[in-house]
């Protein structure tokens, strides 16, 4: 019976990926490209929230999509921006990593979830680890 009902929400994804799939494909190039892809992977995921930043050789990371309200604010601190330096996905860039989509439990070092990085800036976005 599980894995029936496993069948039925991967049949559910699929419907939710062929509904939102054209739209993602009509904003390539647009401005509207990020939001159809957080509409699309909300859809078939269903997580939280999305934020795409730019990390760029030594210049402060920059936000490019962020459909949370936590960046709003603080996308125009540079301190905070600056900040941003010491988060494991711009340390997994710096390590070489070119492309792909990563967890931060798989990336983040040991003690990360100790550090005042992690209480100042993580905590506050309402990330959670689960």
């Amino acid at each position: 019976m599980s894995q029936q009902r496993t069948m039925t929400e991967q049949a559910a994804a699929w419907n939710e990926f062929h509904r939102h799939y054209p739209r993602l494909i009509a904003a390539i190039g647009d401005a509207t490209f990020l939001q159809r892809l957080s509409e699309l992977t909300t859809a078939i995921v269903g997580y939280d929230s999305l934020v795409v930043m730019s990390f760029d050789g030594e210049n402060a990371p920059g936000v490019l999509y962020n459909d949370t309200s936590f960046f709003e604010d603080q996308a125009i601190d540079k301190e905070f921006m600056s900040a941003l330096v010491l988060d494991p996905f711009y340390q997994l860039i710096r390590r070489g990593v070119k492309e792909g989509v990563y967890r931060l439990d798989d990336i983040a070092p040991d003690e990360f979830y100790n550090s005042d990085y992690y209480h100042q800036i993580y905590k506050q976005t309402g990330l959670q680890k689960k």
